[in-house]
C-alpha cells in the first residue's frame, strides 16, 4: 500500500501540531495548513504552509520520488520576507524531517541552486550532505544536490 493511501490532511496537520506545540507558540503562534496532493496511485505530494494573521509565512513541499518510494523530494521552500532572520527557515528543515520519518521515508532529497546562500547554509547546519553541483542546461544554474538520511536519525 502505498503512503499516501493511509495518511490525509487531518491526520498530517494533526501530527504536526501535536509535535511542534510548544515551538509555533515560541515562534509567534503560528499554524499549519496541510494539503495533500495524490498524483497517481504511487505518488502524492504534501504541501505544508505556516500561516499567521497576515496568512502564509512560509511553506514547503514534500513530493515522493517518481522512481523511489523511500526518497522524499523537498521542493519549493520559502518563507515569507517578514519572517526572514527569524529562525524560521531552519525550524521548517527540523518540520520536514520529523514529517518525512512520519510518513515512512528513508531520505529526503532536495536541490538549490549554488547562489542560495541562506538556503545551503540551513541545510549544512542541519546535518544534510552536500553531494555532486552541475550545471542545470535549461536554466543555466550551477545546482547543488543534497541529501538526508532518515533512518540515521
Amino acid at each position: 500500500m502505498a503512503w499516501h493511501t493511509s495518511f490525509n490532511d487531518v491526520n498530517i496537520s494533526a501530527f504536526l501540531h501535536r509535535k511542534f506545540k510548544v515551538t509555533l507558540n515560541a515562534l509567534g503562534g503560528f499554524t499549519f495548513r496541510v494539503e495533500l496532493e495524490r498524483f497517481k496511485e504511487d505518488r502524492a505530494a504534501v504541501k505544508v504552509l505556516l500561516i499567521d494573521d497576515e496568512g502564509e509565512a512560509a511553506k514547503f513541499t514534500l513530493e515522493s520520488h517518481p522512481k523511489c518510494s523511500g526518497i522524499a523530494d523537498s521542493i519549493d521552500t520559502f518563507v515569507a520576507e517578514r519572517h526572514r532572520n527569524k529562525k524560521i527557515a531552519q525550524f521548517l528543515s527540523v518540520v520536514k524531517c520529523e514529517l518525512a520519518i512520519y510518513l515512512g521515508f528513508s531520505m529526503l532529497l532536495a536541490t538549490v541552486i549554488t547562489s542560495n546562500d541562506i538556503e545551503n547554509h540551513i541545510l549544512l547546519k542541519n546535518k544534510w550532505v552536500k553531494g555532486e553541483t552541475f550545471n542545470n542546461k535549461r536554466t543555466g544554474h550551477d545546482v547543488i544536490v543534497w541529501t538526508y538520511k532518515l533512518n540515521a536519525v
